[in-house]
């Protein structure tokens, strides 16, 4: 009794599957196409959000290279950085711009004063070398700043070159000004040294269509449709 209910069963499918089936064939076709992709932002383990232009707006970045990598020249490093931070802190109004642009423009009006800061800092540490300010498009690696992944590629920045510039760096998000307001301290930024950061990149991801005529074939040839039997 019980094989006849299921052979019965299986018939009716097979009509289901005849009637329909004409009906059907033109949206799972649609539907097996390489356009049934999805483009997901791919983050790190930690699940961190990857920085878009087209999302998140234009950024200027603040970039600080040291002299060398000797400890001396690291702690002027970090006294220059502290003496930007506290200069666009006592300028706000002056860097309160709605744009990355209106950043640069207000840079490039003001860049004397930035650069006298930067001067006084490296007096105020005995530094017997001098400071370049570039404002332009450089390379950057992979960072994370603030909870969020910023890709490598290029990026326009505010360059400051301590005397040779072969040490270690320090950066922050200028514009918007995210180094002010996530301003910790000596342990601030992201140090460039770093290895261990991995790339934030976009990759494709099929997306799985459940087809109940899947299903339906994969019962008539195979009599498995995942149904209870009582």
């Amino acid at each position: 009794m019980k094989t006849k209910r299921k052979q019965g069963g299986k018939l009716f499918y097979i009509a289901v599957a005849v009637i329909a089936g004409a009906l059907t064939i033109v949206t799972v076709l649609a539907l097996l196409t390489p356009a049934a992709y999805l483009l997901i932002p791919k983050t790190d383990a930690k699940g961190e959000e990857v920085y878009s232009p087209a999302a998140d707006g234009e950024v200027l970045r603040l970039h600080i290279l040291a002299n060398s990598d000797s400890e001396r020249d690291l702690a002027v490093k970090l006294a220059v950085r502290d003496a930007v931070l506290a200069y666009e802190r006592e300028n706000s109004a002056l860097f309160g711009t709605e744009t990355a642009s209106a950043a640069e423009n207000a840079l490039l009006s003001d860049g004397s004063g930035l650069l006298s800061a930067v001067r006084t800092a490296l007096r105020g540490q005995g530094a017997e070398y001098d400071a370049q300010l570039m404002l332009g498009e450089f390379d950057f690696p992979d960072r994370e700043y603030a909870g969020k992944l910023y890709p490598a590629g290029r990026y326009r920045a505010l360059r400051i070159l301590l005397g040779r510039g072969e040490g270690q760096n320090w950066w922050c998000i200028m514009f918007p000004p995210l180094c002010i307001i996530n301003d910790a301290g000596p342990g601030a930024g992201a140090a460039a040294e770093d290895p261990t950061e991995t790339a934030g990149e976009a990759c494709f991801h099929p997306v799985r269509f459940e087809s109940f005529f899947l299903k339906l074939w994969n019962y008539i040839i195979g009599g498995n449709i995942n149904e209870s039997e009582a």
